[in-house]
Order: C-alpha cells, then structure tokens, then sequence
C-alpha cells in the first residue's frame, strides 16, 4: 500500500528526467519526488546510478548547475553496492534480452527486497515486471 510505502527503487531514467526540465517525463518525475518526499520513503538505487546519470549529463552537454543538481540528488538515495548476490540476481534476469545495465538494476532492488521500482525505460519496465516489482510509476499516487 502506498501509504506504507517504505523504500521505493528508482532507475537512473526517471532521475535523467528529474534533472531535464524539456525531457517528455520531467513533470511525472518531479511529481514522483514529491509524492516520495511525502511518503518519507528511502529512495534506493545501484551505485551505478552515479555513473549513469554523470555520463547522460555529459551528452547533454549540462552545465555546472545540472552537477550540482546531480549531486544533491544523488546524496539523497541509497545507493546499493554491487555485491556477489546481486550479480548472481543480475544473470538471471528475464527475459534473456536484457541488457546488463538494466539487470543489475533490477537485481538491486530484488536483492534489497524493494517492491517498487520506478523506471520511464520501457524495456526495463518489463523486466521488472516479469522479476514481479511492481513498476508502474503510477502506483506511488494511489491510494
């Protein structure tokens, strides 16, 4: 139940829209935030987060106030080490098509045992699905 919603997963994606104010997604990011903020939930990620998001600032050319944005976001997850039972999570994720990335990602929240994770890569989205997370960005708001 969202209302006790304790820790929610969030992929580098909705972070990327979060931070891109002319990104598709931005609003439903901001508004995932607030909506996580209220909660006071423990918002959780893979430390590869940190890599994914510095290097998509990068291709977008972002300015210094986009890092400094970056960084305080990332100061505010728990970010989750790669350790030896998420890689083994990780290589057994299905489908077989995805990618690497993506599966260590959804191993980090199933190791951790967070039952939402947030992510605008639909691909990704339903391998969390088939993972059994619930992935709908949408259920944070329901009541």
């Amino acid at each position: 139940m969202p209302n006790e919603l304790t820790e929610v997963y969030v992929d580098t994606s909705v972070l990327v829209s979060l931070l891109a104010p002319d990104d598709v997604n931005h609003k439903i990011a901001s508004d995932i935030f607030k909506k996580i903020y209220t909660l006071k939930s423990t918002v959780v990620s893979s430390v590869i987060t940190e890599v994914e998001l510095l290097r998509s600032l990068n291709r977008r050319g972002a300015s210094n106030s986009h890092y400094k944005a970056a960084n305080n976001v990332l100061r505010i997850l728990e970010l989750v080490d790669i350790i030896p039972e998420i890689r083994v999570a990780a290589s057994k994720v299905a489908p077989t098509s995805t990618r690497s990335l993506d599966a260590i990602h959804i191993a980090t929240a199933l190791v951790s045992d967070v039952k939402v994770f947030i992510t605008f890569d639909k691909r990704q989205e339903v391998s969390a699905q088939e993972s059994f997370l619930i992935s709908d960005p949408n259920y944070i708001f329901t009541e």
